[in-house]
């Protein structure tokens, strides 16, 4: 949704991650720089075990008793590791 938003107001986009089209897909493009914005779909697992990614804006939608328990102990954990 925010990727639509950003190409419905005219922006340069790259829509990837964890659904449809791989984030490397972003990484062989050859006129990258000419992408304004990047939305990425990173998994809270992902983010644990990448501490130098540090995104400018993170989208929460896993908030709640129904976060990940089995890889956080706890929800705090959980967003942590999304903002660090």
């Amino acid at each position: 949704m925010i990727g639509f938003t950003l190409k419905v107001d005219g922006k340069n986009v790259f829509v990837g991650g964890t659904s449809d089209t791989p984030f490397i897909e972003y990484c062989l493009l050859p006129n990258m720089d000419e992408i304004d914005y990047v939305v990425v779909e990173v998994s809270a697992l992902q983010m644990k075990s990448l501490p130098d990614f540090h995104p400018k804006v993170v989208v929460l939608p896993n908030i709640g008793e129904s976060f990940s328990k089995t890889t956080f102990s706890f929800c705090s954990e959980y967003m942590e590791t999304n903002f660090y």
